[in-house]
């Protein structure tokens, strides 16, 4: 069933049912370097404490952040600047979501939230952004905007739900050794979890107009998600995809473990189609036109 934020239950102490604690989203993992170019203003730039630098949209400068034998530093191009020190770096912004970061690397541009970068295995770092739940929904690309109204809102409560199971599975992190040493984040912003694009996902379409659509079906559940009974009135793992062939299966049968009640198979038998056949002067009447001829 589906209960909105404040009939979930707190469960133990720390878990994670709302959006008071930001997501950890990983955007890019185990690197040496990355490239980020600001977008529509300014983005304040920090080195563990020393926040020193400033990146400008169109300063012509080719920004990135690059590790060496686990030391970071900023890089205009070949030219390092500021100070150096551990990879534990910050980008900030103001004017959220007009002001931005574009990856390269990714191609998006992130324009909510704020982004980290954090020490991983063998002297790299994982990049991460810290969101809200609901402004990290209005960026899931999962789904075309153009579909139903229903089924936009039905993708907004799976999305949600599912973030919320992943956000709990992960609540404190630094008891997950091999979480950190893999992404240092709840949820990956590939198809590994939910396919996170950013602002790509808000300006969909001539001036953002099934962007627009999109964040009215996250806004219209707002606070609303899927729990059992069986997982103590906390979000459920809500797993979900793009067909069945006919079919779900039994989590059991898939990923092995105690078997969920709300994860049974069931039939599915997909879409359908039909045949309708029309003659050439009536076909033409829908179309609107006068006459349709043959082709020889």
């Amino acid at each position: 069933y589906f209960c909105t934020s404040a009939c979930i239950s707190m469960g133990e102490p720390g878990s994670r049912v709302g959006d008071a604690d930001p997501l950890r989203i990983g955007l890019l993992q185990n690197k040496s370097v990355i490239e980020f170019e600001p977008v529509g203003g300014a983005i304040d730039l920090c080195l563990g404490e020393v926040c020193e630098l400033t990146a400008n949209a169109g300063d012509g400068l080719d920004w990135s952040i690059k590790a060496y034998s686990g030391i970071c530093q900023f890089y205009n191009g070949d030219t390092p600047v500021g100070s150096t020190g551990d990879c534990e770096a910050s980008l900030s912004w103001t004017g959220q979501p007009d002001v931005g970061v574009k990856l390269p690397t990714l191609g998006y541009t992130f324009g909510r939230g704020e982004i980290f970068v954090v020490p991983a295995p063998s002297n790299r770092f994982h990049m991460v952004l810290e969101i809200g739940l609901e402004e990290y929904l209005y960026g899931i690309g999962e789904m075309p905007s153009s579909w139903h109204a229903e089924a936009l809102r039905a993708q907004a409560i799976a999305s949600r739900t599912y973030a919320l199971y992943k956000a709990w599975v992960y609540r404190d992190l630094e008891s997950h050794q091999a979480r950190l040493d893999s992404c240092a984040c709840h949820l990956f912003a590939t198809i590994y979890d939910q396919k996170y694009i950013g602002m790509a996902k808000e300006l969909e379409g001539t001036d953002g107009y099934w962007g627009d659509i999109w964040r009215a079906a996250v806004d219209d559940t707002s606070g609303k998600a899927a729990v059992h009974d069986y997982s103590a009135g906390r979000a459920i793992e809500a797993y979900y995809f793009s067909s069945t062939g006919g079919a779900t299966e039994n989590n059991e049968d898939v990923w092995g473990g105690t078997a969920r009640p709300y994860l049974r198979s069931v039939h599915d038998p997909g879409s359908t189609s039909w045949v309708e056949t029309f003659d050439h002067a009536e076909f033409a009447s829908l179309l609107g036109f006068e006459v349709v001829g043959e082709v020889t």
